[in-house]
């Protein structure tokens, strides 16, 4: 590094989990065999998984329209927003009475168990799920990635 008396690491230059060693040698310029050397360990941390499904936390909506939810919006924050953030996710759907959510999954206009998937974004036709008169159903997106710990997002939906 010649003179300069300072190191410094433009952010985004370290990789999130990751330990690095820096040394630092020091010399006397008229004299170079008098130096002095150190080392430093950094430890890079990491963030938390973001999970979102886009738009607002609650919403209202007629059983005639279809249902587009859309996760892409979650992001692992250790990454450029640009860069491929390798998530994998997967969506659940339980009803709610407004004070708690049962532990029965939500059933389709037949009756049959709702298929949710497990692509970023959730697709329910019109008409595929009964009008939630007394309860909100409460679509929950987890988003997970190896390496770290998975986190969610819930949307309470009430149709009409």
């Amino acid at each position: 590094l010649g003179t300069i008396s300072q190191l410094r690491v433009p952010g985004g230059t370290l990789a999130a989990s990751s330990t690095y060693v820096v040394s630092l040698t020091v010399s006397m310029r008229d004299d170079v065999s008098k130096q002095s050397s150190s080392q430093m360990v950094i430890s890079v941390g990491s963030l938390p998984l973001i999970a979102r499904i886009k738009g607002s936390a609650s919403r209202l909506q007629s059983t005639l329209s279809a249902l587009a939810l859309d996760a892409r919006v979650s992001s692992d924050p250790d990454l450029d927003a640009t860069a491929d953030q390798g998530l994998a996710f997967k969506w659940a759907c339980k009803r709610s009475d407004g004070i708690s959510v049962s532990s029965q999954s939500c059933r389709d206009t037949t009756g049959a168990l709702l298929s949710l998937g497990n692509s970023s974004t959730l697709h329910v036709a019109a008409n595929k799920l009964p009008a939630t008169t007394d309860a909100p159903y409460e679509f929950t997106v987890t988003v997970s990635k190896t390496g770290k710990s998975p986190a969610t997002y819930t949307l309470s939906l009430t149709l009409v």
